[in-house]
């Protein structure tokens, strides 16, 4: 309805200014720039703010679930990373256990029956 009105009195000034002006083309668009820059009723600013105010409240909401819901998925992130942290230092330390001289050297002489050889059948090969 609003819009209908509007046109009604945009429609009446282009006309009444065509009248007084020449139609050429930059007259055209200062004409249009009047137009744009015509005081509004009190009525048709009152509804822009509050439209303007419910659209900006609404850009906040999103903002702040978009944050929060960021800020859980980095929480989640880290926690997964210190777990991983964890299990990276246990995995070092059981590969330390797992590859001493100690342990190769225990498991070389009960599994596969090795022996150290005796000083005189070990032989020096020389380049």
């Amino acid at each position: 309805m609003w819009q209908a009105i509007w046109q009604v009195k945009r429609s009446a000034a282009v006309r009444k200014s065509s009248r007084d002006r020449q139609t050429s083309p930059g007259n055209r668009r200062m004409l249009q720039t009047e137009l744009l820059l015509q005081p509004r009723s009190d009525l048709q600013m009152l509804v822009l703010v509050v439209i303007m105010l419910i659209l900006s409240s609404i850009a906040m909401a999103y903002s702040t679930f978009r944050t929060r819901s960021y800020l859980a998925q980095l929480q989640a992130l880290e926690t997964r990373r210190d777990k991983m942290q964890v299990e990276w230092t246990q995995l070092l330390l059981e590969e330390q256990a797992w590859g001493s001289f100690a342990r190769i050297g225990m498991v070389a002489e009960r599994q596969l029956q090795m022996v150290n050889p005796a000083p005189t059948a070990i032989v020096m090969v020389r380049p």
